[in-house]
């Protein structure tokens, strides 16, 4: 949370894009649902032209350590986003358990 508290100004996070996450509450929430799911979606948030996909990646302490991703060009609809997120979530929980024990 202290890494977050260094970026917001005025209650609000920095806006790169249009479709940039300024509100708080709204980002807190998403990091909630990314723990819950294993994966996140980014469609230009942060730079125009970019779409990605992340798993977060564990230490033994349940604490967010790695991001295994994959970034597109947000005009591509020439890959099948079910199996890319399928094969990141597989990836993740294969690294999170080979580091689990650090």
């Amino acid at each position: 949370m202290s890494i977050i508290e260094e970026v917001v100004v005025d209650g609000k996070l920095p806006r790169y894009t249009d479709n940039s996450i300024t509100d708080l509450n709204v980002y807190l929430d998403n990091l909630r649902q990314i723990r819950e799911e294993g994966i996140s979606e980014s469609f230009e948030e942060y730079t125009y032209g970019i779409a990605g996909l992340g798993c977060p990646i564990f230490n033994s302490r349940g604490e967010i350590v790695l991001i295994l991703g994959a970034f597109r060009s947000s005009a591509s609809n020439h890959y099948d986003a079910q199996i890319t997120r399928n094969l990141l979530q597989k990836g993740a929980r294969e690294i999170t358990q080979a580091i689990s024990s650090f």
